[in-house]
């Protein structure tokens, strides 16, 4: 997918979102969190932020340091530790995604009651470089 300086943050979004699902079709992939807890295991990418700085922009080049997050919400926390390994290491090697620089950070564990179970939850900034 080409990305579009003028649709950036879309297409960005539909990068993540696609190579995501594509590659855990078992796990409900959203970009909002579905309170039903037969949705889960459940990844929701959000859109990503892209803060205009002054001095990256001219006529030849167009650079924005960005950052999108993904939340990830399991019944276990080992099974939330395995799926965040399996997404980072995905996100990590993928050819499809064209953003540069990849920076993944890491939150804490969390956890959420939902209808009466636990849900462990933790989010996964990632940030990264959009060049043209």
């Amino acid at each position: 997918m080409v990305i579009n300086s003028t649709t950036a943050r879309g297409d960005i979004f539909k990068e993540f979102y696609n190579e995501i699902k594509t590659n855990f079709p078992s796990i409900k992939v959203t970009n909002a969190f579905v309170e039903d807890i037969t949705q889960i295991p459940q990844i929701v990418v959000h859109s990503p932020t892209l803060p205009r700085k002054r001095e990256t922009f001219n006529i030849i080049n167009y650079n924005r340091d960005g950052v999108i997050e993904i939340e990830i919400y399991h019944k276990s926390v080992k099974d939330l530790t395995i799926l965040l390994d399996e997404l980072e290491n995905l996100l990590i090697t993928s050819p499809n995604i064209s953003v540069q620089n990849l920076r993944i950070g890491e939150s804490t564990i969390g956890s959420i009651d939902l209808l009466g179970k636990r849900v462990h939850v933790i989010l996964l900034p990632i940030g990264f470089t959009f060049r043209r």
